[in-house]
Order: C-alpha cells, then sequence, then structure tokens
C-alpha cells in the first residue's frame, strides 16, 4: 500500500457559508431593523470573520512540541484547538507507533510535550477525533489487506479508549485510510483503493450507526491518487491531497456534486503535503509535510491574515 499524504487550506468564501432549503419559503427581512413578517426579532449579523479568508495561507510554521526527529504521521485536534492528537513513527529494530496527545491552555498559547493516549495501540496509523472527544476514528494496519478503518471510544475525554473494533461499512476486501469526522459527527470521508485506485468516500454518521459510502465521483479520477479528506463543517468544501499537492473543490449544497478542485499553490512545495484538520473559523490549517524541519515528518500550521 502507499502512504496517504497531503495538506489543507481554505477555499475563498468556503467557510461559513449555509445552504438554502429548497423547499423553504423565502421571506424578505425588514431592512429597518423591526420585527420580521411573523413578529419574531430580526435575525442576527453573522459574526464577522476572524481573518481574511479570501487571502492566500501565510507562511507554514511547525509546531516544534510535537515534531521531533521521529516521523508524526498523522494530526487531529479539538475544536477548541487546545488538545492535538498525533501518531508518531520511530525507526530501530523494528518501526513503532505510539498515538500521542498534547494540550495547551489557549490557541494563543504552545502546546506542552505530548503524552501517550491511554487505549491507542501500535498499529494505529492515522487518528481523527470526534468534537466531543470521545470517539476516534483510525486508520489500523491488518493483515488481511494492510489497512482498515476503525473506531474506539470512551465515557469521557479523561478516560482511556476501549478496544478499537472495524467500522465494517467503510472496510472492503482492499484497503481503506486516513478517516476524517466531520466536526459535529453526521459523517465519515475517508480513502480507498476498492475500485483499483485510490479514491475519496463519504458515508453518513449518526450516533454510532454508519451508512453506506458513496463515492465522490466529480473528484475521483483515475491517475495520482487522491487521499487524506478535510471537510468544512457545512461540508461544502473538501481539501484533499492528489498526488503530493493539495487541492480544494467546493459545491453550493452538501448534496450536490464537488466542482472541478483547484490546487492550494501557496501550500504546495516540492515535498509531499498532508492536510490533516482545519479550524471552525477557517483562518487555521494543520497539515503534516517532509519538507525541511526537525524529522523526516513534522505537524505544521499555516494562518489565514488577520483582519
Amino acid at each position: 500500500m502507499r502512504p496517504a499524504l497531503i495538506a489543507i487550506l481554505l477555499a475563498p468564501g468556503a467557510c461559513g457559508s449555509v445552504a438554502a432549503d429548497a423547499d423553504a419559503e423565502a421571506v424578505d427581512a425588514p431592512s429597518d431593523g423591526s420585527s420580521g413578517a411573523d413578529g419574531s426579532p430580526p435575525a442576527p449579523d453573522s459574526p464577522p470573520p476572524a481573518c481574511d479568508l479570501v487571502a492566500p495561507f501565510d507562511p507554514p510554521m511547525m509546531i516544534g512540541a510535537v515534531s521531533s526527529t521521529a516521523n508524526e504521521v498523522s494530526a487531529s485536534l479539538t475544536p477548541d484547538e487546545r488538545k492535538l492528537y498525533f501518531v508518531r513513527e520511530t525507526a530501530g529494530t523494528s518501526l513503532v507507533r505510539t498515538t500521542l496527545v498534547s494540550t495547551r491552555a489557549s490557541t494563543g498559547s504552545a502546546f506542552g510535550s505530548p503524552g501517550p493516549v491511554g487505549g491507542a495501540d501500535a498499529t494505529f496509523l492515522a487518528v481523527s477525533i470526534s468534537g466531543d472527544d470521545r470517539t476516534v476514528f483510525v486508520m489500523r494496519t491488518t493483515v488481511a489487506d494492510g489497512f482498515d478503518v476503525f473506531r474506539a471510544t470512551r465515557p469521557t475525554p479523561s478516560d482511556d479508549f476501549g478496544m478499537a473494533t472495524p467500522v465494517d461499512p467503510l472496510n472492503s476486501p482492499n484497503g481503506e485510510e486516513r478517516p476524517f469526522l466531520v466536526d459535529g459527527g453526521r459523517a465519515a470521508y475517508f480513502a480507498s483503493d476498492r475500485g483499483g485506485d485510490w479514491d475519496l468516500f463519504r458515508a453518513p454518521v449518526t450516533g454510532d450507526s454508519v451508512g453506506v459510502p458513496v463515492r465522490l465521483d466529480a473528484i475521483s479520477e483515475v491517475g495520482p491518487f487522491e487521499t487524506n479528506p478535510v471537510v468544512t463543517a457545512d461540508e461544502l468544501t473538501i481539501y484533499f491531497q492528489k498526488g503530493n499537492r493539495i487541492l480544494v473543490a467546493q459545491r453550493a449544497q452538501p448534496g450536490d456534486r464537488f466542482g472541478d478542485p483547484l490546487e492550494v499553490t501557496e501550500l504546495t512545495s516540492p515535498n509531499a503535503e498532508r492536510p490533516m484538520w482545519l479550524s471552525a473559523d477557517g483562518c487555521r490549517i494543520y497539515f503534516v509535510s517532509d519538507r525541511p524541519g526537525a524529522g523526516a515528518l513534522d505537524v505544521y500550521v499555516a494562518a489565514k491574515p488577520a483582519l
């Protein structure tokens, strides 16, 4: 199996957009701030963006506290960006994988020294944490077909994770990798080579139930593999890796096909970039790269310019 690679970026205007309900009846809002036609108060204005969403990302910075001379091969954060989960590969007489977590007091603080995640084991190769910090989807090595998607849960964020079990609706006789849980947990995106080439798929998630995955035809093409999907909470924008490049695609409504993908040029380098996670406001992207750093693979963050 080929390792998955990617990086991410925010497409102009992608975050904060809302798909209109086609069956809903539109009501013009009064322009003078008075009550609406049904007597309800006017809807509040959307909060101003925290950054210039149409601008390119600034140059990325390596997160030193979690980057080492070993390989950091995946990363996932909680919505408040105060906990960063990642998998570290250490070479020796045999390859050792450890799932670690680093915390910080606020987004303006530095991450502290990482510690082990209770319940994780050496077969975890990539992790995607749920918004409530109690469920993790993992890419796990298997004897049968190389990689499959597993899930582990815990009662509270301070507990150890229980035994990881396969997410059968996502897995096939071929390989599945790089699961990404949408913020809110209503969908899982992942890559699979069940069609003979690495393509992207989406499956609905409702509680513990996972639906049948559907191939994202508009962005899954024959040629360089697609992997490492990272999707905004409204599911209107997807970042993914194609070859060693980071691409982005958008759509108007969650049920629509994605449009033609575009390269995120400011995150592309001569090296391989793996997108991992995007902040809720779209201002920061976290990714793994083998560009020169502490080791062969390190964790980076790139931010949009502040307003």
